[in-house]
């Protein structure tokens, strides 16, 4: 069984969290709080997996701590982050005939956290062993470094298990001391998306206003309304990211009307909804989480743009429904920093010359590594967008830079009598 090192990034103080794999290219998930980041990193991992075998390709094989840590690209982010091992629940060689189906949300949420700290070495040894050893579709382990001798091992359990028999596996590597030092925690069960929205304020960010059903009779008739209810999915509007990208989304449409649309990430939709709705133009929207994609496609509906909203469950951007409906005028793409640098030649690929990219899931720090990304792709910054210390980028794509599904090749015998008139 292979287990993918992910690295869980906390998005500040409202303490939702993204995960990136540095070994799976285009692979990220994200929850409202480490407990359900974790719990749907395996699925994460799983449907990149089955995007692979729809493409007569595995999964690749994964690096140690050790091997990661020696690498400069990720050695930073392992030391300042959270890092857990996330098991793929099935091998990809068998996708192909058998898709993954995921389990029922509800059944899934973990309730059961062991912690224990110990030193670095200890800690990665009884990190690979219980990822090895317990059962992947049942167990997520993570391990956290605090800039201090000791680490923290967290096993996070979907079902009740069995103390005694955990703690002697956890002697057994580590010694009878931790074993009887690891710590059992019940996690209570909490809505935390809706806790999170209770009581929350309408959010307005230009002509869009992102509102709960509560206060759907307060949006004035010059504001285009965009309804989210709580759901197991990112976008309440709230955030400095979302509020950033329909600001963008805002001045955009002031100057030009776009003929296609892309929405990278979707979550719960609202950039897809609230780019429908002021342009009434069709929007491709995607999520790697099929919860989330099922919950921007109803949030589509619920807000009268399920017709122009057409909302696909896809890892990175391999998926050949991206490139058919290339090239895009206007992307966004409101995700982690890592998988924006990932997916950096392909998103380039998909946006038409003079057509823009909005770029967010930044902190302020992170901007010019992410323009850095885009940069040698012939997308260049046009506006910069602080809120809140996030930062949204809006980046042109230069013309002369060939877009996907607008290639004519070279040998064309229509091109050349083309040059030729024009040279001649």
């Amino acid at each position: 069984m292979a287990h993918y090192l992910a690295i869980l990034e906390e998005s500040g103080s409202d303490k939702a969290v993204g995960i990136w794999f540095p070994d799976l290219p285009g692979c990220f998930s994200a929850g409202d709080n480490v407990e359900e980041a974790l719990r749907n990193a395996a699925e994460a991992v799983t449907l990149y997996a089955e995007e692979l075998a729809k493409q007569g390709r595995h999964l690749p094989d994964p690096r140690s701590i050790t091997e990661l840590r020696s690498d400069p690209a990720v050695a930073v982010d392992i030391r300042d982050h959270i890092i857990a091992l996330v098991s793929s629940p099935v091998d990809s060689a068998h996708l192909q005939n058998e898709p993954y189906r995921p389990q029922n949300q509800a059944a899934r949420s973990p309730s059961i956290v062991a912690r224990l700290t110990a030193a670095e070495s200890a800690a990665c040894r009884l990190a690979d062993f219980l990822a090895e050893t317990l059962d992947p579709s049942d167990v997520v382990v993570a391990t956290s470094d605090p800039s201090n001798p000791s680490w923290t091992v967290a096993v996070y359990f979907h079902s009740v298990p069995d103390q005694t028999a955990i703690r002697q596996l956890v002697s057994d590597v580590a010694g009878v001391e931790a074993g009887e030092a690891i710590r059992f925690e019940t996690l209570a069960e909490h809505d935390w998306v809706a806790a999170s929205l209770a009581g929350l304020q309408p959010v307005a960010a230009g002509r869009f206003v992102v509102h709960g059903r509560h206060d759907r009779a307060r949006i004035g008739a010059n504001r285009i309304g965009i309804e989210i209810e709580a759901a197991l999915a990112f976008g309440t509007g709230h955030h400095g990211t979302t509020r950033g990208c329909l600001l963008a989304l805002d001045r955009l449409l002031k100057a030009r009307r776009p003929r296609r649309v892309l929405d990278v990430g979707t979550g719960s939709g609202v950039l897809a909804i609230a780019a429908a709705r002021a342009s009434r133009r069709p929007v491709l929207a995607s999520d790697i989480d099929p919860h989330a994609a099922a919950a921007a496609r109803e949030n589509a509906r619920a807000n009268k743009a399920g017709l122009l909203v057409e909302v696909i469950r896809a890892a990175g951007l391999a998926d050949r429904r991206f490139r058919a409906r290339a090239p895009y005028d206007l992307g966004f793409a409101n995700i982690l920093l890592q998988p924006l640098r990932q997916l950096a030649k392909p998103l380039a690929r998909l946006i038409a010359p003079q057509g823009r990219l909005v770029l967010s899931g930044l902190l302020v720090s992170q901007a010019s590594a992410a323009l850095a990304a885009y940069r040698p792709h012939g997308l260049t910054l046009e506006r910069r967008i602080f809120i809140d210390g996030w930062a949204t980028l809006v980046l042109v794509k230069r013309s002369g830079s060939c877009p996907a599904g607008n290639r004519t090749r070279a040998s064309d015998p229509r091109t050349a009598r083309q040059l030729q008139n024009l040279t001649g």
